[in-house]
């Protein structure tokens, strides 16, 4: 059977470097792996899920690569991104969503001005994940976010966040030097993993588990849950 091709996100979109942006193939299997992981985490079909950061929809990409049907919400705050998106992916799959979310960030929407906001009604998602957003968030918008995403997730649900968290550090640091090669704006926020936590816990989420690192991968992973 004749299979239409993925709905592919231009290069100049595309975040990250080598063949993540520019390899179409390694770009779709990236995606298809984070939706196995997500698979193992608890997302099912008939989830209702929530991409917080969505970019121009390379998660949303995999999940209609591997076959998963059910109700997907990208939001984001890069407009150009939104804009693609709705055009290129939901108008042939309709239960993708995208919203823009104009809040401020200083490296991916310098001009926002909504206050952090998910556009999802209490008790509505079962799952949020957060592929590579915290690590570009210092703590204030870190906690404000966390908050919205207690409100959202409804009874059961859970949350799946990437971060750099490290021991015997400051509690907060924007592009620490001695932790890797940085330019611009919140291009690493690496938090102490006490004070993560502790940040965790003042949101109303509880930390369920940091998941063991995957091979290629330099984020730490939380699995996270309201505090019921």
């Amino acid at each position: 059977m004749h299979r239409k091709p993925l709905p592919l996100p231009p290069v100049g979109m595309r975040r990250g470097n080598g063949p993540l942006k520019y390899d179409d193939d390694y770009f779709i299997e990236s995606a298809r792996q984070d939706v196995e992981h997500l698979a193992s985490l608890g997302l099912v079909p008939g989830s209702r899920f929530l991409d917080f950061g969505c970019g121009p929809g390379r998660l949303a990409v995999g999940l209609i690569a591997s076959g998963w049907s059910g109700s997907y919400l990208g939001v984001e705050v890069s407009q150009r991104h939104v804009h693609w998106a709705p055009e290129s992916i939901t108008s042939r799959f309709p239960d993708f969503r995208f919203v823009c979310v104009d809040a401020a960030n200083d490296r991916y929407n310098p001009d926002g001005s909504q206050i952090p906001s998910l556009p999802s009604e209490d008790d509505s998602v079962d799952l949020v994940a957060a592929f590579s957003v915290f690590t570009h968030m210092v703590s204030d918008d870190t906690k404000a976010y966390l908050r919205e995403f207690r409100r959202v997730i409804a009874p059961g649900g859970k949350a799946f966040i990437t971060v750099f968290m490290a021991d015997g550090v400051p509690d907060e640091t924007e592009n620490p030097p001695w932790f890797g090669d940085w330019t611009g704006r919140l291009h690493c926020v690496l938090y102490s993993t006490d004070s993560l936590k502790h940040l965790i816990a003042t949101t109303g989420m509880t930390l369920g588990s940091v998941l063991p690192r995957r091979k290629g991968h330099k984020q730490d992973e939380l699995l996270l849950r309201p505090a019921w």
